[in-house]
């Protein structure tokens, strides 16, 4: 089974690398202003770009623009992007990177910034790994960094530098931005918007919010059923008739799943908790010895077990309605029982199972609805209530999920 499911994970990783994600609508600017209608591919970035692929039809070869070769590009939306060259302070603001110096040192540096709030008074963002950076113009001004700054005052006490409140007090006057609003805004990406569109309210003057309106994530509730294919390994350390391989036992599992979805990255991370209930019944002919005496006997088993994985899920898009999924998850056996029957002997034990390990699937998902997925469990071992018996376990599911909401 294990060569099995690596070759089908080989096979969707290999596809992967020729998938694309879908390319939507979009424009550049060149340096000589022509504006381009486009496709470009979208991959909802985390962190601003220095360059971006596109097409200029579905048939045409993707290429790929760099900040040298355009002004402005956007996706339509969802984001927009402007060259500037900017004034940005790079200060580390993670604890271990903080120096003692509360005044910024701003460096003019190219950019793609992204557009916010576009308006009387525009706000743009600036994204590279950890550092977060918000910048702001009113009307026909220039580009200005927020600043805002983490710093030690002492060795075990951290000041801040805000005077981004300052600046935005100074520069959005509207009469219904009070003081205390500009005192307790904070550096987040919600709350500037938030600001910016109160501004731009007042002040009366039309204005676009180009920020993706869907932050929040998505919590879907699917059934789950299956069957499995389990492989059981029986280990008793003294006696040979209780050392049992029980393989290819089919059984059944139904359940439900409990899928967030991340609001980043397209959609493509999700978290994921899959409560179910599996069981199986299996029989195998044994040959072992009691004393010095061969003998040939049948062990039966049957494993109910209540199975909680939980873990991260990733999604490669194909198209509009379907889209590949690879799971990570670790699972918890809760309120298992395993009992086994040795016909010749007078031994019927009913084994408590709560164990732990790791699960990796592959999946395809049709109009984020239905599903279908190849799950490979790893060996669930471990000794149990009665110390004489280990237990050894390992599955290869196919499982089936409906979409209720």
């Amino acid at each position: 089974m294990k060569k099995q499911l690596l070759s089908i994970l080989i096979t969707i990783v290999s596809f992967n690398c020729f998938a694309q994600i879908t390319l939507d609508k979009g424009y550049y600017i060149n340096n000589d202003n022509q504006r381009v209608e486009c496709l470009i591919k979208n991959n909802d970035r985390v962190n601003n770009p220095t360059s971006f692929q596109y097409k200029l039809n579905e048939n045409s070869e993707l290429k790929t623009l760099t900040i040298k070769d355009v002004k402005e590009f956007g996706v339509y939306n969802f984001s927009k992007y402007l060259k500037r060259n900017v004034n940005i302070d790079r200060s580390g603001d993670n604890t271990n990177d903080l120096s003692s110096d509360r005044n910024v040192k701003l460096k003019n540096e190219e950019l793609f910034l992204k557009v916010l709030v576009d308006g009387d008074a525009t706000l743009y963002s600036y994204i590279d790994g950890n550092l977060t950076r918000f910048f702001y113009k009113k009307k026909n001004s220039k580009i200005e960094q927020l600043i805002y700054k983490r710093y030690f005052v002492t060795p075990t006490q951290v000041g801040k530098n805000n005077r981004y409140q300052q600046q935005l007090w100074n520069d959005l006057k509207c009469e219904k931005i009070s003081m205390k609003d500009i005192e307790k805004l904070n550096y987040k990406v919600s709350k500037l918007i938030t600001l910016f569109i109160k501004y731009n309210k007042c002040s009366d003057t039309g204005f676009v919010n180009t920020e993706r309106k869907d932050e929040k994530g998505a919590v879907n509730l699917s059934l789950v059923a299956g069957f499995m294919n389990s492989d059981l390994s029986l280990k008793h350390p003294t006696a040979g008739i209780r050392n049992s391989e029980i393989s290819g036992n089919i059984g059944f599992r139904v359940g439900f799943e409990v899928e967030y979805v991340l609001a980043f990255n397209r959609n493509k991370w999700a978290l994921v908790v899959q409560p179910n209930y599996q069981s199986f019944k299996a029989e195998e002919s044994v040959s072992g010895f009691v004393g010095a005496s061969p003998l040939l006997t049948t062990v039966k088993a049957e494993y109910n077990a209540l199975e909680i994985p939980m873990g991260i899920r990733h999604y490669l898009y194909l198209n509009k309605n379907s889209k590949i999924f690879i799971n990570g998850f670790l699972s918890i056996d809760a309120g298992g029982k395993l009992n086994v029957d040795y016909s010749s002997t007078a031994l019927d034990p009913e084994y408590k199972i709560a164990l732990t390990n790791a699960i990796y699937g592959i999946g395809y998902k049709y109009q984020n609805k239905y599903s279908l997925e190849l799950r490979y469990q790893t060996n669930s071992s471990g000794d149990f209530d009665r110390s004489f018996l280990a237990f050894k376990n390992n599955m290869l599911s196919l499982i089936f999920a409906y979409k209720i909401f």
